[in-house]
């Protein structure tokens, strides 16, 4: 350990201590604009690395917070936009939409669910009857039966609504709005 890191963090200024031993001590006093060595020689130049360092981790606490106001409103967004296809689709299926309309969305949750069940079906099977496949076929099967598996869980959580997890989001992200208010 270098002998400033050493003297940061026995004076009690761990965070400049730490960040000092992964960027280095001159990248850090460029950053600050101050010279570490000569204010750890005084009780005020200590004073004012302590205020430097307050000043970081107000700008890290103030950067985490404006990190989480932009994954609500993410998750705003998709919950807006999950309500809004499904109130699309609730609108198609009891309006006056024609019939082929009405018929493509439980077609193709149907056609997916099918060839999900399909290449799982046959992955075991085959695995079961010790069938190797060349590498070409067992990886277009392998690739068909991810994409499926994604297409399926989507169309499952579409119909059926989302996980707990889920719902746990919703609760806090009610929680959040609330006391944004």
């Amino acid at each position: 350990m270098a002998p400033i890191v050493a003297m940061l963090i026995k004076s009690g200024l761990s965070i400049l201590g730490g960040a000092v031993a992964s960027k280095g001590q001159d990248w850090i006093q460029e950053k600050l604009g101050v010279d570490i060595g000569a204010l750890l020689g005084s009780e005020e130049g200590r004073l004012r690395l302590r205020q430097l360092e307050m000043e970081q981790q107000q700008f890290l606490i103030t950067a985490a917070q404006a990190t989480e106001v932009r994954a609500l409103d993410y998750f705003k967004s998709e919950v807006e936009d999950r309500k809004s296809a499904r109130e699309s689709a609730a609108n198609i299926a009891v309006g006056e939409a024609p019939w082929y309309q009405k018929l493509l969305m439980p077609a193709m949750a149907v056609l997916v669910t099918m060839g999900f069940f399909f290449c799982l079906g046959a992955l075991f099977y085959l695995s079961a009857k010790g069938i190797k496949l060349d590498d070409n076929s067992r990886d277009v099967l392998i690739y068909a039966f991810g994409v499926l598996s994604s297409g399926f869980m989507a169309i499952i959580s579409f119909l059926f609504g989302s996980s707990s997890g889920s719902a746990a989001k919703d609760k806090i992200l009610g929680t959040l709005a609330k006391e944004r208010t």
